[in-house]
């Protein structure tokens, strides 16, 4: 596989010391128990949701994640992409080109 120019892709401890414009983030974490291996360590969890300039994804299994009372409060704060605080608070008007406005991301 071939990664495109400007894509980097590393484990949270790559990302220490560095901000990056958008980051996508895999917390492959999902089981019956709700175990969450390395992502209990606060220090860790803070690295992950800090290296972010302008936009953050991340991709998750909300059930097992949200039985660690951080990362529940963490979930519980971000607003979903429906949610009108992600209408009301994420979304800008920017104009177009027909001068009409947009709404951008």
């Amino acid at each position: 596989m071939q990664i495109p120019k400007g894509v980097e892709i590393r484990t949270v401890d790559g990302f220490q010391g560095q901000d990056k414009t958008i980051i996508l983030i895999s917390l492959a974490r999902s089981n019956i128990d709700h175990e969450i291996g390395f992502l209990v360590n606060e220090q860790r969890m803070n690295v992950l949701l800090t290296r972010a300039k302008c936009a953050m994804i991340v991709f998750g299994n909300k059930v097992t994640l949200s039985a660690n009372a951080l990362w529940k409060e963490w979930i519980d704060s971000v607003p979903n992409v429906s949610s009108d605080i992600y209408k009301n608070e994420c979304l800008v008007a920017t104009p177009s080109n027909n001068n009409r406005s947009s709404v951008q991301q």
